[in-house]
């Protein structure tokens, strides 16, 4: 018990340390107390230099000052349209819904008729929930200011609710943009790109998969299904199913060879807040039961997730796996850019590991990676480092929970006793010797392994008591025509517990026939499998289908 609270604290620092990262990007593109001394300096500066800097915050993502200072700009001027043009888009865009009434009332007042005031009008009546009448609004944009403005302010429309993660809306502004015919070529591309790239993103879609493993100890054959289907702005449906057949390789002495165990699973999404999702997973195992959370939040240059698991599927190996093992799990999951150019993730983790509702004991560690592309032409490469550390402390499981796997030892035969033929001595060479009598010796008790013992041994033998590696990989893709590409991978991992290296090298290829169907093929060596398979050649072989209705 002394040492599993010791080890419990490693996630918890590890947490602290992530939350540090997170605000590390904010931290480096503002020093803390410069944002007065920011707008003391700009409130010094003449009238269009003000304007300027408006204009120029927007752009630059600094969108505090920018709506400090074109505030300051009204008090003066209160028909300045530049200002309420840049402060009205400020505002649509994180939905400050009374601010924007304000701006619209003074557009209204200066610049009635105007195609940035209707625009902006449908914008505040949209977040308002009069969607009806924003649509009629922009359409009529669309269709009879097919200027430069009146298409710009369309295009603006639709990334704003794009931004907003209010899809449904963004769609129906881009296709009323490709049905008024005011795009040029290059634009009607563009707006072409963004719509299907939404849709990519939103549209319902079907994933089988299969996918097979083979080790030194046995394989696995797993058949997933995934799926997913939006339900409205805000609410997502999903679905995942999953089947796996276990051969375990005879020679281990083991009850049985081959196993099943099965998954279904239904996830419930629900869009709280701008970059806020909440997740809820029900669903059933063989093992009854399971339920799950995913608590995520998204900012400009990072996100971070909580996230929770009851009685899920566990990947710590093939006995594991045969006994239709589970875990319940907290995870703190943060994902980042730092310094423009390195993408980086960070997961602290605790796992409560059980077997047939018997506790194997708490894994508690870290993983994380951080990768950057060094090369985007008609190549990428990409460079990455990944590592992990997992410590288990074990329980003093239930035995009766390895009978599925637990094979007791044949008998041992009794030998058979063997007559001697009475030999006839001499009496005249009989030689009579005194008998001396010795204190019989105190025998050695040797201890008892019972059938029990031997159960619990196999069940705290399937998790390696600490994990370690840190390997470093090079990945390379590219299109080698418009409905093929390929991908390659190679890494070496030092493996801590091995002292030793381990390999990896996967090659893959996807077909895209058409926009709504893709086929993945993928293949994988590595002379070391993960989780309690350390050690053992794993070869993978897989091939997926994605289909978007």
């Amino acid at each position: 018990m002394e040492t599993q609270r010791t080890h419990l604290w490693l996630p918890l620092l590890l947490a602290g340390l992530l939350l540090a990262c997170a605000t590390l990007q904010t931290a480096v593109a503002e020093p803390s107390g410069q944002t007065a001394s920011i707008l003391r300096t700009a409130a010094s500066l003449d009238y269009e230099k003000q304007r300027y800097l408006v204009y120029l915050y927007t752009r630059i993502g600094r969108t505090d000052l920018a709506t400090a200072l074109g505030e300051m700009i009204l008090t003066k001027t209160p028909s300045d349209r530049d200002t309420l043009i840049e402060l009205a888009s400020v505002y649509s865009i994180e939905k400050k819904i009374s601010k924007l009434a304000r701006i619209v009332g003074l557009l209204e007042k200066y610049y009635a008729g105007e195609v940035p005031t209707r625009y902006y009008r449908a914008n505040l009546n949209s977040l308002g929930g009069d969607v009806a009448s924003a649509r009629e609004i922009l359409v009529g944009i669309g269709a009879k200011d097919n200027t430069a403005e009146g298409v710009g302010m369309l295009v603006e429309t639709a990334s704003i609710h794009a931004r907003n993660q209010d899809w449904p809306r963004a769609v129906h502004v881009y296709k009323d943009l490709l049905e008024s015919g005011a795009l040029n070529p290059e634009l009607r591309g563009a707006v072409r790109r963004s719509l299907d790239a939404i849709a990519l993103e939103h549209t319902p879609f079907v994933e089988p998969a299969l996918e097979y493993s083979e080790l030194e100890s046995g394989s696995t054959l797993l058949a997933t299904v995934d799926a997913e289907v939006p339900l409205s702005a805000r609410w997502t449906l999903g679905a995942r199913l999953r089947k796996e057949e276990i051969d375990i390789d005879t020679a281990l002495g083991l009850r049985g060879d081959r196993y099943q165990r099965e998954e279904a699973l239904a996830d419930f999404g629900y869009l709280a807040a701008p970059g806020l999702t909440l997740t809820a997973t029900l669903g059933g195992n063989n093992s009854g039961p399971a339920l799950g959370w995913e608590i995520e939040k998204k900012w400009k240059y990072h996100s971070l997730a909580f996230l929770g698991e009851w009685k899920q599927h566990s990947q710590e190996g093939l006995l594991f796996e045969a006994l239709d093992g589970r875990q319940n799990r907290l995870a703190l999951r943060w994902n980042g850019s730092l310094f423009t150019h390195y993408q980086c993730t960070l997961e602290p983790s605790v796992r409560q590991l059980v077997v047939d509702g018997s506790d194997l004991g708490l894994s508690t560690g870290l993983s994380g990676g951080i990768e950057r592309v060094l090369w985007r032409h008609w190549i990428t490469v990409t460079a990455s480092y990944r590592g992990s550390y997992y410590h288990f402390d074990p329980a003093e499981p239930s035995p009766s929970a390895a009978d599925n796997i637990y094979l007791p030892p044949p008998p041992v035969p009794e030998p058979e006793p063997v007559e001697e033929e009475p030999v006839v001595a001499d009496a005249a060479a009989v030689v009579e010797t005194p008998v001396v009598e010795e204190e019989p010796a105190a025998e050695e008790e040797l201890p008892v392994v019972t059938v029990n013992d031997e159960k619990r041994l196999q069940l705290l033998g399937l998790i390696t008591e600490e994990t370690q590696r840190h390997g470093f990989y090079l990945s390379f893709q590219s299109d080698l025509t418009t409905l093929l590409r390929w991908r390659l991978s190679a890494g070496s991992d030092y493996i801590l517990e091995l002292d030793s290296f381990g390999h990896t090298g996967t090659a893959g290829i996807s077909f895209t026939p058409c926009k709504t169907l893709e086929f993945n093929l993928d293949s994988a060596y590595s002379t070391s499998g993960g989780g309690s398979n350390t050690g053992s050649t794993l070869k993978q072989l897989s091939l997926a289908m994605k289909w978007l209705f």
